[in-house]
C-alpha cells in the first residue's frame, strides 16, 4: 500500500491544467529544494490515524499557499469524502471530495487508500 496502514491523497489534476496544458510546480513550498517539483501526483493528505469517527490527526498540504494544516477525513459513502482542515480550533474549512473516473478492482486492497478524488467547498 502506498500509504502504509493509513490513507493518503494525491493531487491528480486541476481543471485549469487542461486549459493551459501546463502542470504547475510547487513554487509556494517553504522548502526551496521542493519548489521545482510538479504538483501532479503530489501527496497532499498524509499521516492520518483511523478512529471510530474517521481518519484523524492527519495533515493537508495546500500547494497554492505552501502551508500545511491539521486535517481529518470521514467517508460519506463509497464515492464521497469529507475533508476538514483547520488553522486554529475554531477556524476551519470543509471540503467534499468526489471520486473521479478511477476503476479499481474490489480485490485491490490499496484501492481505498489510493483512489482519486476531486474537491469542492
Amino acid at each position: 500500500m502506498p500509504c502504509g496502514e493509513s490513507i493518503c491523497g494525491t493531487l491528480e489534476r486541476e481543471p485549469s491544467w487542461d486549459e493551459t496544458g501546463l502542470v504547475p510546480r510547487d513554487e509556494k513550498n517553504p522548502d526551496e529544494r521542493l519548489q521545482s517539483r510538479s504538483l501532479q501526483a503530489l501527496t497532499i493528505l498524509y499521516g492520518f490515524r483511523h478512529t471510530q469517527r474517521g481518519w484523524r490527526n492527519g495533515k493537508f498540504y495546500d500547494p497554492w499557499s505552501g502551508k500545511t494544516y491539521p486535517a481529518r477525513v470521514r467517508r460519506i459513502d463509497e464515492r464521497r469524502l469529507h475533508l476538514r482542515g483547520c488553522i486554529a480550533p475554531l477556524i476551519c474549512r470543509s471540503f467534499e471530495w468526489t471520486k473521479v473516473g478511477v476503476q479499481r478492482s474490489e480485490t485491490d486492497k490499496s484501492a481505498a487508500n489510493s483512489a482519486s478524488f476531486q474537491g469542492r467547498e
